[in-house]
């Protein structure tokens, strides 16, 4: 089989990824009612500013082509692309790339047309479920041209494995190369529109109701604490917390300025360390991830080997919109510490996480300067 193999800028020599792909033919992803041939691996999903630099410096009149809904936990991944326009794009070697591989495009975009490309079905799919960085990259302009990243990976949420209707979509905002708006424009659909324009709400992470405490109960069993920030109560009934794996709709309500807590056990929380939460009108507003790094729960383990929790203090403080560990806010606004469901979390300030810092350069020299000009003058006392 010969792979049609090409280079770019964004390649560095010898990164190639490992080798083990599976090889084309049966299986082939397809756009929806076309063919296309799978290159081998072979990006790296690194951000560029010299990328990002050549597409903003491009001609104003160019069409925009964006990503706008993916398929992610469903046995047939696929993806939608939007032309905004204004003129048709031919999409020849155009890639949707991920961190272990890259799928070629084909064919034309027309102005305002939603396209659907099915992505290869392998045993591996190119899409990592627990979460990646996808790519629209664009030869013409040798760059990057949209990014999302998404679940252990970046701020974007994780579609619903288990509601086969459900999708990652971009709520808001335009063609983004540095992926910095994965969190605030793109959220979960619950009812995908692949083909037709999104119609999802986007997502809200003003402080209202947040995931305060996620309390491992020994055994498989996971608790959920929110904790009403406004001070006046919520009615959480219609609320949704979700997982990659699954959802489960909430009932009854917050105390003012107090707490509740929900069993999540049924949402496979350790598939990814990631949960959402979601107001009863489908907006998206807050969201936690616990992971050290993508695929490492070193730090979970930990905690439920010690028998504690992870949790927010002061209580619902820190980030909205975090997809693990160091974005949401730990060591400093999320830490370790002991199970408290239903009550205050019990934390330390954030300062006691900061790291005392060595003497520095300079203010050492100075003692040492200073102890042996002690040590002179305790020798020039005795010599009188």
């Amino acid at each position: 089989m010969n792979y049609n193999v090409s280079r770019s800028h964004n390649d560095k020599p010898g990164e190639w990824p490992a080798p083990g792909a599976p090889p084309g033919g049966a299986g082939l992803g397809t756009e929806e009612g076309d063919t296309a041939m799978l290159n081998p691996p072979r990006i790296r999903c690194l951000a560029s500013l010299l990328m990002l630099a050549l597409l903003l410096g491009g001609s104003p009149s160019r069409a925009e082509v964006r990503m706008t809904e993916v398929d992610i936990n469903d046995a047939n991944q696929r993806a939608e692309l939007l032309n905004t326009g204004p003129a048709p794009v031919d999409l020849t070697s155009w890639t949707l790339q991920t961190l272990s591989g890259s799928f070629p495009l084909s064919g034309v975009i027309n102005v305002n047309q939603h396209r659907v490309f099915n992505l290869p079905t392998f045993a591996v799919p190119l899409i990592r479920n627990r979460g990646d960085c996808l790519e629209l990259f664009d030869p013409n302009l040798d760059a990057l041209v949209d990014r999302v990243l998404f679940g252990d990976t970046g701020g974007a949420p994780l579609d619903i494995q288990a509601q086969a209707a459900s999708s990652l979509s971009r709520a808001a905002g335009g063609a983004d190369p540095g992926g910095g708006t994965s969190a605030t424009a793109w959220t979960v659909d619950f009812s995908s529109t692949f083909g037709n324009p999104n119609n999802a709400p986007a997502p809200n992470f003003t402080p209202t109701v947040r995931i305060n405490e996620i309390i491992p109960q020994g055994g498989v069993t996971i608790l959920a604490e929110l904790y009403d920030r406004t001070g006046g109560g919520v009615n959480v009934t219609g609320y949704t917390l979700t997982t990659g794996q699954d959802s489960v709709a909430l009932t009854g309500s917050i105390p003012p300025g107090g707490w509740a807590v929900f069993d999540i056990t049924s949402l496979t929380f350790e598939f990814s360390l990631n949960l959402y939460l979601f107001n009863s009108t489908g907006v998206r507003i807050d969201q936690q991830g616990l992971s050290d790094a993508p695929g490492s729960q070193v730090t979970w383990l930990q905690v439920k080997a010690q028998g504690e929790s992870l949790g927010r203090y002061p209580d619902g403080q820190g980030p909205g919109t975090g997809f693990d560990l160091s974005s949401s806010g730990y060591p400093v606004t999320l830490q370790r510490m002991p199970r408290t469901p239903g009550g205050a979390n019990i934390g330390q300030p954030g300062s006691v996480h900061v790291p005392l810092s060595p003497i520095p350069t300079v203010g050492a020299a100075f003692v040492l300067m200073v102890l042996a000009s002690w040590k002179l003058a305790g020798r020039s006392r005795a010599r009188r």
